[in-house]
């Protein structure tokens, strides 16, 4: 238990490395570790190292709110099957998903 509380401080710390090399000897410092289910978090971690690197480059920025822009598009389509005037159709994605401000 001890060493999984030591493991997640360790994790926490690399939030600010921008060029991943605390992330890097995170992963060799704890690759060894007899608990399977860390070596399944530091394989993820290995997999996944570029694409974590860019969002902390980027100034943590994502694409989550055009996710759920298209979200509630495709549930709208799905509520507006069988209208029959498109421009009705445009104004209420209009209405539901408002721009997005730049």
């Amino acid at each position: 238990m001890a060493a999984s509380a030591t493991a997640l401080r360790d994790l926490r710390r690399f939030r600010r490395d921008r060029r991943g090399q605390r992330i890097e000897a995170f992963v060799d410092t704890w690759s060894k570790t007899p608990i399977p289910e860390f070596r399944t978090v530091l394989k993820a971690l290995a997999d996944w190292l570029p694409e974590i690197l860019a969002f902390h480059r980027c100034n943590r920025i994502t694409n989550g709110r055009l996710e759920g822009q298209n979200n509630k598009l495709g549930v709208l389509k799905r509520i507006a099957y069988g209208f029959v005037n498109a421009d009705n159709f445009g104004a209420r994605a209009l209405l539901w998903c408002p721009p997005v401000p730049s």
